[in-house]
């Protein structure tokens, strides 16, 4: 089933629970009714991403010490999805999170990130990539900090198979000396990391 999500205006989601987003797409099992959806021209702001709840604790009572809340989140096999022309401010960990994609686009999206301007990889790295992640306008505009991510960061990327190409990066209030890109727990300049 092919799904078009645009012309949409969210705003302030996921106060309620954690590991969400904005506009959130998912595949369950072993193959992908998501292949060919198109997710363009939103924009999404203050996902928040509730701590208590959250599945990284599996409690309901227990409090995490991260929001997890997403702009855009494509979980778990939803691949070969477009996500483009998007605006994504606010979100407490990642603009966008491709989670366990295969084959899915990223372009022409402008992002603010908090955490990382854009979050990719999964639980079994062989088997989902060949993302590409091209044209993106990724802005850090904030210098907070927690105990699982020291710094903000473009990327957080832990799998080998994902393509950047002509993205422009800005860096507002992070030190240029920070190692703004990360891979697995490297923390990299783009020199390195590229």
């Amino acid at each position: 089933v092919n799904q078009l999500i645009e012309y949409c205006y969210i705003d302030n989601t996921n106060t309620l629970k954690g590991d969400g987003g904005g506009i959130y797409t998912h595949q369950p099992g072993s193959s992908s009714n998501m292949a060919g959806s198109i997710i363009r021209y939103n924009i999404v702001r203050n996902t928040v991403g509730e701590k208590y709840g959250s599945v990284i604790n599996n409690s309901s009572t227990t409090k995490s010490t991260i929001n997890y809340g997403y702009g855009i989140y494509s979980d778990e096999l939803a691949d070969d999805v477009t996500i483009d022309h998007n605006s994504v401010d606010y979100s407490d960990n990642a603009g966008i999170y491709l989670h366990q994609n295969s084959g899915s686009k990223v372009r022409y999206n402008t992002v603010l990130g908090r955490d990382f301007a854009i979050r990719a990889g999964g639980r079994d790295n062989n088997s989902h990539g060949n993302n590409l992640v091209s044209y993106n306008t990724f802005v850090l505009a904030y210098n907070e900090t927690n105990q699982w991510q020291p710094y903000p960061s473009f990327w957080y990327l832990w799998a080998e198979n994902y393509t950047g190409d002509y993205n422009k990066y800005y860096n507002v209030k992070v030190s240029a000396t920070t190692g703004v890109f990360r891979y697995n727990s490297n923390y990299d300049n783009f020199s390195t990391w590229k």
